[in-house]
């Protein structure tokens, strides 16, 4: 099955004007994984990392400067993370906390300012890759699964399910509680099965 958990840590809550600082996905299940940073499109007084940003996710400016790669390369390396571990059909099941109105948005956006500025071949096998995604928001799921909480994000629920947040809002740290979580959640409808949950979540 072709399922992926993925986060991005970014700039700022707006993805129509904010950027992607760092990005992890992983195989569900599978020992295969791949994070990076990336440097914003935006300086913020002379920096790459907003002050409150760098206080909530410890990411300085110096880890983007020395580490980070570029949105281009960060579109590329995406696509081909998920080319490379996938079946050739088939829907791609890419599963995030707040996914569908947060996550995916950057990566639409990612791959739409790729696209304006690369030739139309090289394109095409990403613009393919992403028609085949499919996005399981475990927002959306728990909310189902679990009614009248008070808290849905992503840390309540792990400690509802007690499970240890090593590295809290660093995009590998997520991925590996939110794969942990997420797991909590298919044991409710008592399925492995990644087309039944988002066909019912689209029934919702």
């Amino acid at each position: 099955m072709n399922a992926f958990i993925f986060d991005l840590e970014t700039t700022g809550l707006n993805p129509y004007h904010d950027s992607i600082i760092e990005i992890a996905i992983k195989k569900f299940n599978e020992d295969i994984s791949y994070e990076t940073f990336v440097k914003p499109t935006t300086l913020y007084d002379g920096k790459f990392v907003p002050k409150l940003i760098t206080d909530i996710t410890k990411i300085t400016h110096e880890d983007i400067a020395n580490n980070g790669i570029s949105q281009f390369m960060a579109c590329q390396y995406f696509f081909k993370f998920l080319s490379k571990n996938t079946d050739k059909e088939g829907n791609i099941y890419l599963i995030a906390h707040n996914g569908i109105s947060f996550d995916m948005i950057f990566i639409c956006n990612l791959l739409k300012n790729f696209v304006n500025s690369s030739p139309k071949e090289k394109s095409i096998k990403y613009i393919n890759i992403y028609n085949r995604i499919k996005c399981i928001d475990t927002l959306f799921l728990s909310k189902y699964l679990l009614p009248n909480r008070g808290s849905y994000t992503q840390s309540s629920l792990c400690h509802t399910y007690s499970i240890h947040q090593e590295n809290p809002h660093r995009a590998k740290g997520d991925v590996e509680d939110l794969e942990k979580l997420y797991i909590k959640l298919l044991e409710i409808i008592n399925t492995d099965n990644h087309d039944q949950v988002y066909c019912l979540l689209n029934t919702l």
